[in-house]
């Protein structure tokens, strides 16, 4: 289930959402595997470009799902409600829901991008009881009674049969503040795992990316009334080190197909500040073009 946020600290931790392991184009479930002339038979890259930076509150959050040419998408919203006396009389109270989503690919195989939900969700459960059991009439005082934890997933975008979803978060379980995120998960329809960075690119090329996002993150600033003050420090620019970032973009990255069959890769993550609300540093670069990236994205 997800993971709860926290304030930015030396090492950006990938959120765990119900996506098996952790914040934008496209139309709903329309085909975006087009592949123009030419693409994938360019010499091997070692540098890829940065096209974009910022910080930025828009990640496919209220896209539609993205996926291969022939696949269909399907989510279902699952529920479940717990309710536990406690001394005094009184009843605390859990609301978990979560979307679990199912990708039929066109050869008619299933692949969950939700494996990990059922057992996700007695997790939250288990910590719900825990969390009650044995408190006393005096301590139930101070203690909220009603939790909540809801869980989504929403389109990013797709490559070949690489698929990418913002997996998102929201829930209060009694602390100062709810607890929200967003993370990008890029899952390969193949294995039905989630797909590492670091291992569809060369390492002269994802060490490029990693080079780049590390020069360019303590120059973010953003932009607009609500963004004054957040920049990027606040995404850990004072504090990541290289194994730090590496690590983070590795797992927390988006791939994405323009209609003419360009692909963009896109690495984002959250801050982890309550008072922010979602918003992300997001850095995007062009994909590699040769035939080693198209032949594993399945292209």
């Amino acid at each position: 289930m997800p993971v709860k946020t926290v304030a930015p600290r030396a090492a950006v931790t990938t959120p765990k959402p119900n996506i098996a392991p952790r914040k934008p184009t496209t139309a709903p479930q329309h085909p975006v595997n087009i592949v123009p002339a030419g693409w994938g038979t360019a010499p091997k890259q070692t540098t890829l470009k940065m096209v974009s930076s910022q910080i930025t509150r828009d990640y496919g959050m209220e896209k539609g799902f993205a996926a291969p040419k022939g696949a269909k998408v399907a989510t279902k919203s699952v529920k479940h409600k717990e309710t536990m006396s406690v001394p005094g009389g009184k009843k605390a109270h859990l609301d978990v829901s979560a979307q679990q989503v199912t990708v039929t690919l066109a050869n008619g195989k299933k692949v969950s991008l939700t494996p990990d939900l059922d057992k996700n969700m007695k997790a939250v459960v288990a910590d719900f009881k825990a969390n009650f059991k044995g408190l006393t009439k005096e301590e139930m005082q101070y203690t909220m009674l009603g939790w909540y934890d809801d869980s989504g997933v929403s389109g990013f975008g797709n490559a070949g049969q690489l698929m990418s979803v913002v997996a998102s978060n929201s829930s209060d379980t009694g602390g100062a503040h709810p607890n929200n995120y967003s993370s990008l998960v890029t899952m390969d329809l193949r294995t039905g795992k989630p797909a590492k960075l670091s291992d569809l690119l060369s390492k002269e090329q994802f060490k490029s990316i990693t080079d780049a996002i590390a020069k360019k993150l303590p120059t973010l600033k953003g932009t607009g009334e609500e963004m004054e003050g957040i920049d990027g420090n606040t995404f850990g620019a004072d504090s990541m080190t290289a194994k730090d970032i590496a690590d983070t973009a590795a797992s927390n990255f988006a791939l994405t197909t323009d209609k003419n069959g360009k692909v963009s890769i896109s690495i984002g993550w959250e801050s982890g500040v309550h008072a922010l609300g979602p918003a992300m540093a997001m850095f995007t670069f062009d994909a590699p073009t040769d035939n080693a990236f198209k032949a594993k994205i399945g292209q």
